[in-house]
């Protein structure tokens, strides 16, 4: 009977697949962060994400092995593309105008990911304000590598005279990362007070390149400045 039961479960996966849109997984990807973001993972059901994505709900299943499964893949395709940006663009300088440079590019990946994906972040966001219940791994390995790459890149250019040794890697590193994100997650608000949002072109050149100054002057001084240069 077990068996039986199981040949047709599998028969109406496959017919749900053989009907279903080319771009189903992109579908559900796109309506989960949505729903996720909006209602959290517990206020989300996999009928929802079905609902919205316009696809049977055994396609969850079927791709992802349930919602975890969906909810697991969201956030692994932003934290991913993001550790791999700033791998990439975080490789140790060889002059402090270098340092400057790569910091720049840094801040210019982070936020256009951040503005592009503002759904992934609003997930992120709650699932460390709840102690990532669900997704803690996926966390680990990327979202808090972009920070020690971060990290060690500050580390880096201290050790190689660029950057002022008596301030804490650790720190600055914490400061400078959790003002980007700030900048980005408030930029809602800051359009609606003050008029002021980072969709505008000239805003937010003036917002990365503000946000450069004050942490490199700062972690640098007049002196490092002058023996990068």
């Amino acid at each position: 009977m077990a068996d039986k039961l199981g040949m047709a479960k599998n028969k109406n996966l496959r017919e749900s697949e053989t009907s279903a849109p080319e771009n189903t997984k992109e579908l559900l990807v796109q309506a989960a962060k949505h729903l996720f973001a909006s209602k959290g993972y517990d206020g989300t059901t996999v009928k929802d994400i079905a609902d919205r994505a316009g696809v049977n709900i055994s396609l969850v299943s079927y791709h992802f092995n349930g919602k975890e499964g969906l909810y697991r893949t969201c956030i692994l395709e932003f934290g991913q593309s993001r550790l791999d940006a700033a791998q990439r663009v975080l490789q140790v300088p060889s002059s402090y105008e270098e340092c400057r440079v790569r910091m720049q590019m840094f801040v210019e990946e982070m936020m256009s990911w951040m503005m592009a994906n503002p759904e992934c972040c609003q997930m992120i966001q709650r699932e460390a304000e709840l102690g990532l219940p669900v997704a803690q791994d996926v966390f680990e390995s990327t979202f808090l590598q972009v920070f020690v790459t971060l990290k060690k890149f500050i580390a880096a250019s201290q050790e190689k005279g660029f950057l002022n040794p008596e301030f804490d890697p650790h720190l600055a590193a914490s400061l400078f990362h959790m003002s980007l994100v700030h900048i980005t997650q408030m930029d809602k608000l800051g359009a609606r007070f003050f008029g002021l949002t980072l969709q505008d072109e000239k805003y937010q050149k003036k917002v990365k390149d503000h946000l450069i100054e004050i942490f490199l002057k700062g972690l640098a001084g007049a002196k490092h400045q002058a023996r990068g240069e």
